[in-house]
């Protein structure tokens, strides 16, 4: 008997400042797609496929959830005579059609996070737009910047989304390490938030920004999580096993709900609106 696929690997990203948020679905792994997801109705708009492979440790939606940047990487025939196996985009969720493009042919290249509604900070890239129509990035309303603070990335992004970033004995030894130019330093980061007096946890304990998290006091069990906040309604969000979850508490007790399954999913191609097309 053939064993059952694995699940799809389901993260979110909210937006700081609105009810949005977006949804990056993988699986098979060159397949991902993008939704949108309105975090008060809890309505979810099934978007655009890539094919190619989204990291998403360096991604994010912007605060206003009017944009969404992302880094991709495909190595086709095409993407490597125009040195652009590895991208990152801006684009109007649920679609992944760029509204601006950076090109780079390295896996250390791509991705950033929005600083604010203004600033974007980019990975290994500051330089012009490139865009098959040059009036859409001359339309661009973002101001950038590079990263330069080496080894700490998906720490930065977290502290842009309210994140508070905590003190360990694990990250102290990690900053000594990256201090001393050892390989392995940087790669504990922890941080958390708080919301009625629980405790929400996440740590990267491999530098590659899939952490693991923790709830306090612990009377709900995130194992398995791979992603989790709380949402504008104060909601705990999360995602495992291909889906989306909501849970809420009340009088010291848990209620969770499963607001999407997306096992499913399968690739169609969707076309990009027209709006998605303009800034």
């Amino acid at each position: 008997m053939t064993a059952p696929p694995p699940p799809p690997r389901v993260t979110g990203f909210l937006a700081r400042y609105v009810p949005k948020g977006v949804l990056l679905r993988r699986g098979p792994a060159r397949r991902v797609q993008l939704l949108a997801w309105n975090t008060d109705t809890d309505e979810i708009l099934a978007g655009q496929w890539l094919y190619g492979r989204v990291h998403e440790d360096c991604c994010h939606l912007s605060p206003d959830g009017r944009h969404f940047l992302y880094k991709a990487h495909r190595e086709s025939r095409r993407n490597i005579e125009r040195n652009c196996t590895v991208w990152t985009g801006i684009s109007r969720p649920p679609y992944f059609s760029a509204l601006a493009c950076w090109c780079g042919d390295t896996t250390y290249f791509g991705g950033g996070y929005f600083a604010d509604h203004e600033h974007a900070v980019l990975i290994g890239s500051t330089g012009d737009l490139v865009h098959p129509d040059d009036r859409v990035a001359r339309e661009c309303p973002y101001v950038f910047s590079a990263w330069a603070d080496s080894g700490r990335f998906w720490r930065s992004r977290m502290v842009a989304d309210g994140w508070v970033p905590l003190v360990t004995e694990e990250q102290e030894e990690s900053e000594r390490l990256l201090a001393a130019g050892h390989p392995h330093g940087g790669r504990h980061s922890f941080v958390e938030k708080r919301r009625d007096g629980v405790v929400l946890r996440a740590h990267d304990a491999v530098g590659n920004g899939a952490p693991t998290y923790t709830l306090e006091p612990c009377h709900l069990e995130l194992g398995g999580a791979e992603w989790a906040d709380f949402d504008r309604r104060g909601r705990l969000v999360f995602t495992r096993d291909g889906c989306l979850w909501a849970s809420s508490c009340a009088d010291g007790a848990w209620t969770t709900k499963m607001l999407a399954d997306f096992t499913a999913n399968t690739f169609q191609p969707v076309p990009p609106t027209r709006e998605a097309l303009r800034w």
